[in-house]
């Protein structure tokens, strides 16, 4: 990318103060890509990376696309044929919603039904080059994850569904709306990847190609999709009903919305604890904190002008109702779908155990910051009915 990055600013008294953590983690998003992958990625930002704060980085991430290139020639030697003839169907269910609005809850609850979706994993997303090839290893894997995520305490296992757009960022070289979160500086020149309008079409190419490459893997990892549907979460999605309306003429969309103030603390409280983990440039708070503003304006003005030609087939719902009872509220998706409920007792066993789940406690948000996410974000307080 050329020119100077954006260099957004707020009043004091309206930015949020991120704090810096986890310089030394080495983990990272891409940390599943081959040396093709990661290198077009590294060679395009090779000006942005913040080299005495992250150089390490680079390098751990290096090493790491040697091995999985290795591995990856395996791969496709001895799973290529097998990857290629899993076919992909045309009424996948998809959940959307902003980051932080509970996408992972009810994509947690309907992955409990085995019975009927299959789903792309933390495994996968995380290997995705090499996930078939890996699986007699997949325990030793499985020790070095933490057991809950590190922004809000939810579950994370290597079987648990994931959001299968962070392994298309790996498979597709980085064309993807995860890349902000490397390259925070730069994140307005990855935004065209929302709805690929006006982006080159070999661009889009190289994200359908991984997005497909990855919902074959994830079939095959389930023992073959059969007559089950293919369940995704990605909050990018959430600009992309126009897109998947057409690619696949029978999807069935859900929509989560919630209260506009809760999702910007709990995306400053992400941005703080878990996009620091993948740094690669160095940004300033109001950056992390104009993309935060700036991607929620995007994904809900391009669902708004979107929605209305998939009504049919999309659900709308409340976190603050869905949580209460989230029983209820996934006997309330497939009852209104008038799809059969084959796992009921296992979702209810569930939803049993998520009494226990500890919610972060924020602290409230200042009246500037109030303020400013209410002036930025009021079409999402008037079109769903909540109060300032």
């Amino acid at each position: 990318g050329s020119g100077m990055a954006d260099s957004p600013s707020f009043p004091p008294g309206q930015q949020f103060p991120f704090q810096r953590l986890h310089r030394w983690n080495c983990t990272s998003v891409l940390m599943g890509c081959t040396l093709g992958a990661w290198l077009s990625i590294l060679w395009e930002r090779l000006g942005d990376v913040a080299w005495r704060m992250y150089g390490h980085r680079v390098i751990v991430l290096t090493l790491s696309a040697c091995f999985n290139s290795l591995l990856s020639l395996v791969e496709s030697a001895v799973y290529g044929r097998q990857v290629a003839a899993q076919p992909i169907k045309d009424d996948p269910v998809m959940i959307l919603g902003h980051p932080r609005t509970g996408t992972t809850l009810v994509f947690n609850l309907l992955g409990i039904d085995t019975a009927s979706y299959v789903f792309p994993t933390t495994y996968l997303t995380t290997f995705p080059f090499t996930a078939l090839t890996l699986r007699p290893v997949k325990g030793l894997v499985s020790s070095a994850l933490p057991a809950t995520r590190p922004m809000d305490n939810m579950e994370l296992g290597l079987d648990m569904p994931q959001e299968d757009e962070l392994g298309t960022t790996q498979l597709s070289g980085g064309v993807s709306l995860v890349m902000p979160i490397v390259f925070m500086t730069r994140c307005k020149e990855y935004f065209p990847y929302f709805t690929f309008e006006g982006t080159p079409p070999a661009h889009f190419e190289r994200w359908r190609k991984g997005f497909e490459l990855l919902l074959r893997k994830a079939a095959l990892l389930a023992g073959g999709q059969g007559s089950r549907r293919m369940l995704l979460k990605s909050p990018m999605h959430t600009a992309r009903v126009r897109l998947f309306g057409n690619m696949f003429p029978r999807a069935s969309f859900i929509y989560i919305h919630r209260h506009p103030y809760e999702v910007f603390q709990s995306a400053a409280n992400m941005a703080e604890k878990t996009y620091s983990l993948t740094y690669l440039d160095d940004p300033t708070n109001a950056q992390i904190q104009e993309f935060i503003l700036s991607q929620f304006e995007l994904l809900l003005n391009e669902y708004l002008a979107a929605r209305d030609a998939v009504k049919d087939r999309l659900l709308e719902i409340r976190y603050e109702d869905f949580s209460k009872d989230p029983f209820e509220g996934v006997r309330g998706i497939y009852a209104h779908f008038g799809w059969p409920m084959p796992m009921r007792s296992e979702l209810q066993a569930y939803c049993s155990t998520l009494r226990a789940y500890q919610k972060n406690e924020f602290c409230q948000l200042s009246v500037g910051l109030k303020g400013l996410v209410y002036a930025r974000w009021r079409k999402a307080f008037d079109v769903f009915g909540y109060s300032p």
